[in-house]
């Protein structure tokens, strides 16, 4: 089993000069800067939470091997079980179950950009839920994903006291960012490519990531690909960077995936003065549209309901609408969204 980090010393980055178009020769040279804060980044945080579902969903192996809690062992059988788990355990990031001739356990996997309170109470809760429900012995990892809005010394344990229930997890963290990029490009999955864009890559990587998402023959898988890469993109790289990368993938991506992929920029320009301010309850609608913007994205590009969304303010439908495209047979989103 693997050792528990206590602390960790994350870098952040400053805003680079502005890149010239299609040139990636700057990107990854970024300096170290000062710490930024992560509250205003709580409406937006479920578009990065649904690549990363769809990119464990669709290479299982990649995400046990890079951020599994324990050693993922030759010939193990494992499964992913979120969508038993959905009605129970409400938008848990990510879980697979894990069976050898002699063991069997729970891999749970959050992604967070940032690590509020709230985010460490869900998790929490998540993981004892998970217990319940499996009654296998559970082990959490919590993906950070943003060096720039990512906690400087995750706390070791999380837990509290409810009445006489006494709850406490002992996750793992894994920093996204600090995962060299070659370890992606080597996995021998297309499907593991688009990490590169949240990963440790120079721009000799950035270019091999996007060439063979460029060579990908089917349209809406390359579409997929593509706006995976920037999404994860965006959690690290200036807006500027994140054109240069998109000039050099050569297509159109959707305005919604863009603003998804800059996002980080964006709210790290306005959080200081509008993150305290933005009430829970517009934080979570926000969160929901992003939910549902990036599924329909990634379940039917292009489909016109992505836009409707944004005017949807009942959190219930919202919500409603999320858990029946997840868990909507392949095929059948673009009829669901018909409806819409």
């Amino acid at each position: 089993m693997r050792p528990i980090p206590t602390s960790f010393n994350v870098n952040h980055l400053q805003v680079a000069p502005p890149l010239r178009q299609g040139d990636l020769s700057q990107v990854g040279s970024l300096r170290p800067g000062p710490s930024i804060p992560s509250a205003s980044y709580a409406g937006v945080v479920g578009g990065f939470d649904v690549t990363f579902k769809g990119l464990t969903d669709r290479a299982p192996k990649t995400a046990l091997r890079r951020f599994g809690y324990r050693p993922l062992p030759e010939g193990a059988e494992f499964r992913a079980i979120e969508r038993e788990l959905a009605l129970p355990v409400r938008a848990v990031d990510q879980a697979f179950s894990i069976r050898t001739a002699h063991d069997e356990w729970v891999e749970h996997f959050e992604a967070e950009v940032g690590l509020s309170e709230v985010d460490k109470l869900a998790t929490l809760r998540r993981a004892a839920l998970i217990w319940v429900v499996k009654l296998e012995p559970v082990f959490t990892t919590i993906v950070l994903m943003s060096r720039r809005a990512g906690p400087a010394s995750p706390p070791s344990t999380i837990g509290g006291d409810y009445g006489t229930f006494t709850g406490v997890i002992r996750p793992r963290y894994v920093t996204l960012w600090k995962i060299p990029a070659a370890a992606f490009l080597e996995d021998g999955s297309i499907h593991a490519i688009p990490w590169v864009g949240g990963a440790e890559a120079s721009p000799a990587e950035l270019e091999e990531a996007v060439r063979r998402i460029r060579a990908v023959p089917d349209p809406e898988l390359r579409r997929t690909l593509a706006a995976e890469l920037l999404t994860l993109g965006g959690l690290q790289y200036t807006r500027d960077e994140i054109a240069a990368i998109r000039e050099m993938l050569d297509m159109a991506t959707s305005k919604d995936i863009m603003r998804a992929s800059v996002i980080g920029e964006e709210l790290i320009e306005q959080g200081r003065e509008e993150g305290r301010e933005v009430g829970r309850e517009e934080a979570r609608l926000e969160t929901l549209r992003e939910h549902v913007i990036l599924l329909i994205e990634s379940r039917a590009p292009g489909h016109p309901a992505a836009r409707k969304v944004l005017s949807i303010s009942d959190p219930v439908l919202l919500d409603s609408l999320f858990h029946r495209l997840l868990l909507a047979e392949p095929g059948a989103s673009a009829e669901l969204l018909d409806r819409l």
